[in-house]
């Protein structure tokens, strides 16, 4: 040791020994801390991105919900034009009316089928002859007489007036 000690006497002196690690000491305190401001603007640019998604993932959801909606909308009017059309096949083939399709029951294929050939059953003519014949007399006889003459007196009473 070259140096021999000396020791403080003023204020002045151990002001200046002292200034020196007080100094290095704060540097040493602040070095963590250097980068707070580019830390701090950071966070604040995250906070407003994080911010953006949160608006981007509710507009997301609220359209997800929406298209969501009208898909099932769509899907069942899809599947509603394809009963339909089935319906209307399948009547075709029963030798049924196009407007007695809507009259067809069931979901499956098999259950619309079986439905047409039911109503089938229903609407096909008959090879029976009528019991009365259409002009006023049985069937296989003369016309009937006195459907003609009250006819006539009817005629009679109503050219009086």
């Amino acid at each position: 040791m070259s140096e021999e000690f000396k020791p403080i006497t003023t204020q002045e002196e151990f002001d200046s020994k002292i200034q020196e690690r007080i100094r290095r000491a704060e540097e040493k305190a602040v070095e963590p801390f250097k980068d707070y401001n580019d830390i701090k603007s950071q966070l604040t640019a995250a906070n407003e991105k994080i911010t953006g998604y949160e608006a981007t993932i509710a507009k997301n959801k609220t359209d997800y919900e929406t298209l969501s909606g009208q898909l099932t909308e769509a899907n069942g009017k899809i599947k509603q034009y394809e009963t339909d059309a089935l319906k209307t096949k399948l009547a075709g083939e029963a030798g049924l009316p196009m407007e007695m399709s809507a009259y067809l029951k069931g979901e499956t294929e098999e259950e619309l089928k079986a439905s047409a050939e039911v109503l089938a059953k229903f609407t096909k003519k008959s090879n029976i002859s009528p019991l009365a014949n259409l002009e006023g007399g049985v069937s296989g006889k003369e016309p009937d007489k006195t459907k003609e003459a009250y006819k006539e007196m009817l005629k009679d009473l109503t050219e009086g007036e």
